[in-house]
């Protein structure tokens, strides 16, 4: 299927190997091959990953597996939904994306990509899936590691960020591992015996209950990340509280939602707590607010269940209750906004913040998203804005921090 060639010696005097040539009808019948075995088991594959980070498998190869694959099927063999490019970082994504002819994008389905390296950003691959109308997808899901439970709870940030972005399916990268656990693995077992991660509770947590449903916005502040799916009637936050010390009186503020007779189930992940996490039923006292104390280094997600299926526009996470109370910005340091108040142009200067290939969200002062956009210059133009108190949200690959500004 593939030429390999020598490309030089390693320092122990081993030799370096590249692939020199695909032979693309080998290629091909391989999984051909696959598939027409997989079929005389009963079982049926729904999708197949063309690429997984190899970008010796080119646009043209791609297109022509597309074309050939269904050829070569046996009757009744189902032709799976092709995956690609699963490249090695969202960066590397894109310009593989971008060396799609037009003609060739029904070749895949699913535009897809990994988080192995760091270069570029999940909203950038997202945009670039979504232009091209293809389902975005994190095939190999990177960074949530962990064996003790502190680690794991911190490390959903990369799965909340993958969320949060726009990736609406997700691939754990080395599901199983072995009993005495792995970092990425969720699923610990050898021949005789198994346990769940605490990873893997939160992801059941979260997909068990909005399996299906649609992502919301939803804003935070001051090292807390925050997630919203909503399926019918059921709304579940997930919640992380990365600081070091509690956050008392959060407030989770659904704006127009009304939660006053809702069951909620909080469900909370820290150490030494159990790994399937430790759950409480809460009454709400209030009619769009949620206030609750989160304890340092943890997870919760909120269940919230409404009678019946409620309007939702945005939610707001804030330590400190709606982001209007924030009149002293703990983000002060990292990026600058000027003139403010301003009129029709805010200026953003950086100071311990990159805002190459940056993203921006604009929220009013219920939390309601009025603008968004790249942050490809400086000037954000805001003249159709009303007057009033607003929160720029600014993201970049590394983090993500808001404050606040008035428009006049």
């Amino acid at each position: 299927i593939m030429k390999w060639v020598a490309n030089g010696t390693e320092a122990n005097g081993s030799t370096i190997l590249k692939i020199d040539t695909i032979y693309k009808e080998k290629f091909v019948q391989y999984y051909a091959d696959y598939l027409n075995f997989m079929h005389t088991k009963n079982l049926k594959i729904d999708y197949l990953d063309i690429t997984n980070e190899k970008n010796d498998i080119t646009p043209e190869i791609l297109i022509y597996a597309a074309q050939t694959l269904p050829t070569l099927l046996n009757p009744g063999v189902h032709m799976p939904q092709i995956i690609a490019p699963s490249s090695w970082s969202y960066e590397a994504g894109v310009e593989y994306l971008d060396k799609i002819p037009s003609n060739g994008l029904n070749a895949f389905q699913i535009a897809a990509s990994h988080n192995t390296g760091d270069p570029g950003t999940v909203e950038s691959f997202v945009a670039k899936a979504n232009q091209l109308n293809k389902t975005p997808w994190n095939s190999e899901l990177h960074k949530w590691v962990g064996i003790n439970t502190k680690d794991q709870v911190l490390n959903t940030e990369h799965f909340l960020n993958a969320m949060n972005g726009g990736i609406v399916g997700v691939c754990s990268w080395l599901f199983y591992g072995p009993l005495a656990g792995k970092d990425h693995t969720m699923i610990w077992s050898n021949s005789t015996s198994s346990k769940k991660s605490v990873k893997y509770e939160i992801f059941k947590k979260v997909v068990n209950n909005t399996n299906g449903g649609n992502l919301y916005e939803t804003t935070s502040e001051q090292g807390i990340i925050a997630s919203t799916f909503v399926k019918d009637s059921i709304t579940v936050v997930t919640v992380l509280n990365k600081s070091n010390s509690k956050k008392i009186n959060t407030k989770l503020n659904f704006g127009a939602k009304d939660i006053s007779t809702s069951k909620i189930e909080i469900t909370q992940w820290q150490s030494g707590l159990a790994t399937e996490g430790t759950t409480t039923q809460f009454t709400p006292t209030e009619k769009n607010n949620l206030t609750y104390t989160l304890d340092s280094n943890s997870v919760y997600t909120f269940k919230i269940t409404t009678p019946k299926a409620a309007p939702l526009d945005t939610i707001v996470v804030s330590p400190l209750g709606l982001p209007t109370s924030l009149e002293k910005n703990s983000f002060a340091n990292t990026f600058k906004i000027f003139p403010n108040p301003a009129i029709d142009f805010i200026k953003i200067e950086a100071t311990k913040f990159e805002l190459k290939n940056a993203t921006f969200i604009i929220l009013n002062n219920i939390g309601k998203k009025v603008k968004s956009g790249k942050l490809d210059a400086e000037n954000i133009n805001i003249s159709d804005l009303a007057k009033g108190i607003y929160f720029i949200k600014i993201t970049n690959k590394a983090q993500s921090e808001t404050q606040k500004f008035i428009k006049k």
